[in-house]
């Protein structure tokens, strides 16, 4: 008899935050917060056994499992008071070197040859959450005067996933491979339930771009 078991699990955060908390602020220009991120997680699980005597059996096991949790907000808190020429808050996706996706994925592979059974088995599962926050929060005051009030989320992912099984044997072969994709994007952009006066021109914004593929092939 011969097996193989190839596991790959994945568990990662990340977080980028730029806020205002309690305190006053009197600028003669714009006063803006800006937070961006980009992250990609994923896991990769391969597994094979080969067996060379006829009546041996061969049992092949694949297993990935990516979890991942990011946060990316721009806020103004309770009892922030900002005096200015226009104000910004966003969440934005971070360009790097021209990929502006968070991509997330989990690939299991297995094979089982040789001998008179073959067995092979994969899986493989992401499980994603990504939350976007842009607000003027609770309890804060902004005086834009003249100037523009922007208020801007934006979240864009891509969460992928493989399971791929192949058995083959002299006599019996049987590849089972399952396939979980869950995820939960979030972009929100708001004017909670504090002050805005003045500005002049005021937007509040918030787009979602976001992509699921799932495979499961045995055979």
């Amino acid at each position: 008899r011969s097996a193989t078991e190839r596991c790959s699990p994945s568990s990662r955060e990340s977080a980028s935050q730029a806020s205002i908390g309690d305190v006053s602020i009197t600028a003669g220009k714009e006063v803006s917060l800006r937070a961006e991120n980009n992250m990609d997680a994923s896991a990769v699980g391969d597994g094979s056994a080969a067996s060379n005597k006829d009546d041996a059996t061969a049992v092949g096991i694949g297993i990935a499992v990516n979890v991942a949790f990011m946060d990316n907000s721009a806020t103004l808190g309770s009892g922030a008071v900002i005096d200015a020429e226009g104000f910004k808050a966003e969440a934005l996706m971070k360009d790097v070197s021209g990929d502006t996706t968070h991509k997330f994925g989990a690939i299991a592979n297995s094979e089982a040859s040789g001998g008179e059974t073959g067995v092979a088995g994969s899986f493989a599962l992401n499980y994603s959450e990504t939350d976007t926050l842009a607000a003027i929060g609770t309890g804060a005051s902004v005086d834009a005067g003249a100037g523009n009030v922007v208020v801007g989320a934006a979240n864009s992912t891509e969460a992928t996933v493989a399971a791929k099984a192949k058995a083959e044997s002299g006599e019996t072969g049987a590849g089972i491979s399952i396939g979980i994709n869950i995820a939960g994007n979030n972009a929100t952009s708001a004017l909670v339930d504090g002050t805005l006066s003045g500005g002049d021109d005021v937007t509040i914004s918030a787009t979602g771009s976001h992509k699921m593929d799932t495979l499961a092939e045995g055979g």
